[in-house]
Formats: C-alpha cells, structure tokens, sequence
C-alpha cells in the first residue's frame, strides 16, 4: 500500500510541475517567443542553398552524384605469382562544377620486403611489389613512379 501511495504521490507530483512549466512557457501578449535553433554547418547550409539537399537530408531538385565505371582485364599466373592487368577507369563529372583533378590512390608495394607493416609476415607473403609499366589519361601517357613524384597518389588532371 506505501509504494502504490509513493507512486502515486511522485506521480501527481511531476504532473505539477509539468504544468507549471507549461504555464511559464506561455508567451505574453505582444511580445514575439523566444524561437532557439541549432547551429547549422557551414557545408550544410551551402548545399540547402544550393539545393542539393533539403533540410530533411534528402536529396534536393539539383542533387548530383559523379561516378566511375572500371573495366579491368586481370591475367593470374598461379606459380609465379604473377598478375598482370589493365584497367580502363571512365570517371563521369555530374556536378556542376569544373574538377581541377582527380586523386588516383594506389597501394603500390605493401608486399615489398621494405615496407613498412604492422606485424611479421611470411617470406611467401613479399614480393617484389607493383609495378607500373604505363599510365594514361585521356589517352595520354602520364608519368608515374618515383623519378616523377607519384609513388602512391597521383593528382590526374
């Protein structure tokens, strides 16, 4: 019987107080409420102008989204352990706005003996690592390699 009567006590009690903030909440006349917003970031607010997205995060009436299409042609020679490749990577530009350029990553040699890694491997993990024998974009032979600067990233332009 005490704890129904405790319940129903704390109960009535924070039925109170709700109300009582209710009533504090209300605004007077002619004075306009207090009306608080969260903060929005700046890249936020850039694309709700923009309109590619709305406030809801949906996509908005100018969303964009680029896209590649890779076609590779891989030969795998199992016993030495060989693989050779070609890849054709079209990269299609939906925005609105011109790319100064295209960051191409590659994790060139974390096979070599020399690398640096994390724990021990085998010695049938190494290899001599990847090599480049050429790079083109739009057709154009691009320099690639340590002589050139770009070992791992290369900024396509």
């Amino acid at each position: 019987m005490k704890k129904v009567l405790l319940v129903t006590v704390l109960l009535f009690g924070a039925l109170a107080l709700t109300v009582h903030q209710m009533s504090a909440q209300q605004t007077t006349p002619g004075v306009a409420p207090v009306v608080q917003t969260l903060p929005v970031p700046r890249d936020m607010r850039f694309a709700y102008t923009n309109g590619t997205r709305s406030a809801d995060g949906k996509p908005g009436p100018n969303y964009w989204q680029n896209h590649a299409t890779h076609n590779m042609r891989i030969t795998v020679m199992p016993p030495s352990r060989t693989i050779s490749a070609t890849q054709e990577i079209t990269y299609v530009n939906n925005s609105p706005y011109p790319l100064p350029g295209i960051v191409f990553k590659l994790l060139q040699n974390v096979h070599r003996p020399d690398a640096i890694r994390e724990r021990v491997y085998p010695d049938g993990f190494l290899t001599q690592g990847l090599q480049i024998d050429e790079f083109r974009v739009n057709g154009k032979e691009q320099a690639w390699g340590p002589d050139s600067g770009f070992v791992g990233v290369h900024l396509v332009t």
